[in-house]
This record gives C-alpha cells, sequence and structure tokens, in this order.
C-alpha cells in the first residue's frame, strides 16, 4: 500500500477506534442507569434518524468523493439540495410521528422522533464539508472533530442521564453529537458557502449519487425490518436487547472496517482506471480487514456471557443468545464491504442497486419464513441473510477485477483457520471456568488472542509479517 493509503489508514482506524472505545464506554454507563426499554425506544427513534441521514449523506456525499473535478458550483449546489431535502423530511417526520407512536405503542414516542429528528437538520450542514476532507484524505482532521464531539456529547449524556432524564439523555446524546460535529468540521474546513447554485452540477451527479442514495436507504431500510417487527410484535424490551446487542456486535466492525471503507473508498476512486493496482489495494484492504474481525467476531460467539455479565451487570443476561447467534453474521461484513467498494469505484452504481434490491428481496422473505418461529429465529435468519448477501457482492464485484469468490477465499483460508483454532481453545477454556466469569472475560481473550497469533505464524500467514513490517517502520521512523 502507499504511504498516503497507509497513513489514512492508520488515522481513520485511530478516529474509529477511539470514537467507538469511548462510545462503547458511555454505553456501558448508560446501560447501568438506564433500562433496556429505554434503549428500545431509541432504537425506533435512530430508524428515521439513521434513514434520513442516509437520503441526505449516501448519494452526493459520495459523488463528491468520487468525482474527478470538484467545482464551488457543485459544493454549493449539493449544500442547498440537502438542507432543502432535510427540512422536507423534517416537516414530514413530525406529521407522522403521532402514527409511529401508535403503531408501535410505545408512550412519548412521538416526542422523541420530534426532538430527536432535528439530528439530520443539524448533520445536513456538514455533509459537504465531511466529504471534501475524505476526498483529500485528511483522516487526521475527522479523527480531531469525532472524538471531540464525542467527548462533549458524552458529557452531556451521562450528566443528563445522573440527574435522571431517562431515555431524553439518549436523545440529547444524538443532538450534542450532531451540533458539536458540525461546528467542528466548519472550523476545520477551508471550504465556504457562497450564492452559486446550479441544477447543471446537480443533474451531473444524480445518476451517480441517486442510485448509492437510493441503494443505502434500501438497504438500511430492509436492515431495520428487525427492529420494526421486534419492536411492534414483541416488546421494546427487547428491541433494547437486540439494539444493544447490535451495537456491541458492530463495536469491532464498525471500529476497523469502516475506517477501512473510507480509506479504501477514497483511494479506489483515485486508481478507478487501473485495474491492477485495484485489484492489488483491494486484495490488502480485504486481509487487513478480515484479520481483524474474524478473531474478533468468533472471540465474542465464546464470551458473549462473561462480557455481558460483567459490564452490562444480569439485567441485560437476556441478550447473550442474540449477541452470540449477531457474531456470525459480523464475519461476512468486511467481506461485503469491501466488495461493494469496488462496484462504486468502478462507476457501476446501477449494479450495486440492482444488487441491493436482490439482497434484501431474501431478506424479507427470510423474515416471513421466521417470524412465527420467535425472537431467535428472527435473529438467526439475520445471520444467515448476511451470509447469502456476502457472496453474491463477492460473486459480481470480484467479476469486476478478476478477482472471483474463489480466489479471494483462497487468500482468506489461513485466516479462517486460525480463528476456528482460536475458537477450539476458547470454548476448552470457558468450559473449565465455567462459573468465573472476569477469568473468562480477561484471561480468556488474553489467551484467545495469543492462541490465534500464533496460529497465523504456524499457517505461515504472510500477511501478518506485511503488517508488522509496516508496524515496526512506523515507531522506528525518525
Amino acid at each position: 500500500m502507499s504511504s498516503t493509503i497507509s497513513k489514512s489508514i492508520v488515522w481513520s482506524l485511530s478516529d474509529k477506534f477511539g470514537f467507538q472505545v469511548i462510545g462503547l464506554l458511555v454505553q456501558l454507563i448508560l446501560a447501568r442507569m438506564l433500562n433496556p426499554d429505554d434503549f428500545g425506544a431509541l432504537g425506533i427513534v435512530m430508524i428515521f434518524i439513521t434513514l434520513s441521514n442516509l437520503i441526505l449523506d449516501g448519494g452526493f456525499g459520495a459523488a463528491i468523493i468520487n468525482k474527478t473535478d470538484v467545482t464551488d458550483t457543485d459544493l454549493c449546489s449539493v449544500f442547498y439540495l440537502n438542507m432543502i431535502i432535510s427540512v422536507i423530511l423534517y416537516v414530514v417526520l413530525w406529521f407522522t410521528s403521532s402514527l409511529i407512536e401508535t403503531f408501535f405503542d410505545i408512550q412519548a414516542l412521538a416526542i422523541l422522533i420530534k426532538v430527536g429528528g432535528l439530528a439530520f437538520l443539524i448533520n445536513a450542514a456538514g455533509i459537504v464539508q465531511n466529504a471534501l476532507t475524505m476526498r483529500d484524505m485528511q483522516f487526521h482532521i475527522l479523527a480531531r472533530v469525532r472524538l471531540i464531539s464525542l467527548s462533549l456529547a458524552s458529557f452531556v449524556a451521562i450528566s443528563t442521564a445522573y440527574v435522571g432524564f431517562g431515555v431524553w439523555s439518549l436523545i440529547f446524546f444524538q443532538l450534542s453529537m450532531a451540533v458539536f460535529k458540525v461546528i467542528g468540521l466548519w472550523i476545520y474546513s477551508k471550504w465556504r458557502l457562497s450564492r452559486n447554485f446550479s441544477k447543471e452540477a446537480i443533474k451531473k451527479m444524480f445518476p451517480y449519487g441517486s442510485s448509492l442514495m437510493v441503494s443505502g436507504v434500501v438497504s438500511e431500510l430492509f436492515e431495520n425490518i428487525y427492529s420494526i417487527v421486534i419492536g411492534r410484535s414483541f416488546s421494546s424490551y427487547n428491541l433494547g436487547l437486540y439494539y444493544q446487542s447490535k451495537n456491541i456486535q458492530t463495536l469491532p466492525v464498525l471500529t476497523f472496517s469502516s475506517a477501512i471503507e473510507n480509506v479504501i473508498f477514497s483511494s479506489f476512486s483515485r486508481f478507478k482506471n487501473s485495474v491492477e493496482v485495484m485489484k492489488c489495494s483491494f486484495r490488502k484492504a480485504l486481509k487487513l480487514e478480515c484479520i481483524i474481525i474474524f478473531p474478533l467476531m468468533l472471540g465474542l460467539v465464546f464470551l458473549a456471557e462473561p462480557l455481558v455479565t460483567v459490564l452490562f451487570t444480569d439485567k441485560w443476561i437476556e441478550m447473550v443468545p442474540i449477541l452470540r447467534i449477531m457474531a456470525f453474521s459480523g464475519m461476512m461484513y468486511p467481506i461485503a464491504v469491501v466488495n461493494m467498494n469496488i462496484l462504486k469505484v468502478t462507476g457501476r452504481s446501477d449494479l450495486y442497486f440492482r444488487l441491493t434490491l436482490v439482497t434484501r428481496t431474501i431478506i424479507v422473505c427470510l423474515l416471513v419464513f421466521s417470524f412465527k418461529y420467535g425472537l431467535l429465529a428472527l435473529i438467526a435468519v439475520r445471520s444467515i441473510s448476511s451470509l447469502v448477501n456476502g457472496l453474491i457482492y463477492q460473486h459480481y464485484a470480484g467479476r469486476m477485477i478478476s478477482y472471483n469468490l474463489i480466489h479471494q477465499y483462497k487468500d482468506l483460508w489461513r485466516i479462517l483457520l486460525a480463528g476456528l483454532i482460536m475458537s477450539a481453545s476458547l470454548f476448552l477454556f470457558t468450559e473449565f471456568y465455567k462459573n468465573q466469569m472476569l477469568v473468562q472475560l480477561i484471561l480468556g481473550g488474553m489467551i484467545g488472542g495469543l492462541i490465534y497469533l500464533f496460529s497465523l505464524v504456524l499457517l505461515k500467514e504472510s500477511f501478518l509479517h506485511e503488517i508488522l513490517n509496516y508496524g515496526k517502520s512506523i515507531t522506528f521512523k525518525k
């Protein structure tokens, strides 16, 4: 990997790692102070905030990053369009909030949605600056902005929870996070808004941006079908368990996979005219993600109970089986993400959109099949659908750069085998120390990690040496 890409990955990882670690600590504190029902209500609010953010950021933000030459008119046009769309979305959300509250039968949900929805109105004001920073691969700036804003928002959330604001502390966290992040982006960004607006600029970016936007919205909507079904058909308590399990499962995934995704999308966009260079970068990005994510997800399967018991207390114990099942789907996430980026940077947003529809249709079919068998069956089918979806993206994206599904798994088999060896050792360890949760969590994690690394060395995984050599070059660089 080039020096620029490598440095960008380090900064992006630092950003994501710091962000997720602080976020986890805040979640742990709030989980001890609040109940699963509170997080269930937040889960519903976040569905609409996330969907709205995707409509605003998912298409034209990516279009700015991918466009070869970006003018001030392009940037101003996207900014004004995003602000108009955000106002329209908020008005729609305002007038439908009462219907949403009735549908889910959660008290005070309407006012939570009205206040929480202000977050995407605020976020809309920073989309252009965020895209420009990513386009220029200035991930050190994003790291500073995100970590500072998270720290300040965490203080707001914990303080309000401590004095008894309950679920409102979770809403205040989202709002304050949005405010601090947008302020930070405006401070660091050199771009300033002018009165330039061009319909032609929007039209040029619309085919690419709209396909990604619709794909992102459809993908997120179908992803949140599980939250909708659980919240409507089971209870806000069960939704809270699912929401918290999802947060834990996505913690390592978003820390590493999203960090690398941000960099590879920006870098692949630069190399999109050179298939061989892109293929080489793709292979390294894929192995880098999997060498980190595979052991973390497999370890989560066997250490879910001590993790929940020690960190979240016994009132969250019912989320252990949910967390274990969801950990399996986390293994496919990095593979799917890297392959999806190939479709994006090669300009095949149309194919990306069609595949999104196909994969989400599979989700609906499996959802209908599993719904009547209970919550755990629903979660299990979710994991199966993630596996199927990942394989589909691998097949089509691999064809774009002559790196098909079989070749990808030939590169990954040593990493997967090392993870399975680690899993077997963790199973024996947790059985031996069955009732000692703290020992399982601390020693089990350490022993599992050492066995995984030792297995990679025995299996002669060359990419491990490449990572270590790069680490040495950074450590001893003057």
